[in-house]
């Protein structure tokens, strides 16, 4: 990027901004966690929010990973679990207990059948998809 590049401030959050990603098959989506408790969805060509996720403190997302097809999102917490959220409503629909420590990233293998998930205790756990 040149140093005239243009930027512009998106939005913010009330916390540290711990991960965020682009949708990988629609641009204008970007998605970024929180230790402020949220999950926030943001429409980048019209920037602006366009939904959002709220979780119990303590617990704060920490990581996040689309799905290949985009229509889920893998979402790690600071207390170990990951949930499965649907892109759409940013709803959990089904929850891990995976680390005993915050989950520090979250990684799709191209496939889709397998997503490795990495915490703050030195573990790696690879979880295969039915």
């Amino acid at each position: 990027m040149s140093p005239d590049t243009r930027n512009w401030i998106l939005g913010s959050h009330n916390g540290e901004v711990l991960d965020l990603k682009f949708d990988p098959a629609d641009a204008t989506r970007l998605v970024s966690v929180s230790s402020d408790q949220t999950v926030r969805l943001w429409d980048v060509s019209a920037r602006r929010m366009v939904g959002e996720s709220s979780f119990a403190a303590p617990v704060f997302p920490s990581a996040l990973e689309w799905s290949s097809s985009s229509d889920e999102l893998f979402v790690g917490f600071s207390n170990g679990t990951i949930c499965l959220m649907n892109s759409a409503t940013l709803q959990c629909y089904t929850w891990i207990d995976t680390h005993g420590g915050r989950v520090t990233g979250l990684k799709l293998r191209a496939d889709a059948l397998v997503l490795a998930s990495m915490s703050n205790e030195s573990m790696v756990r690879l979880w295969e998809r039915s």
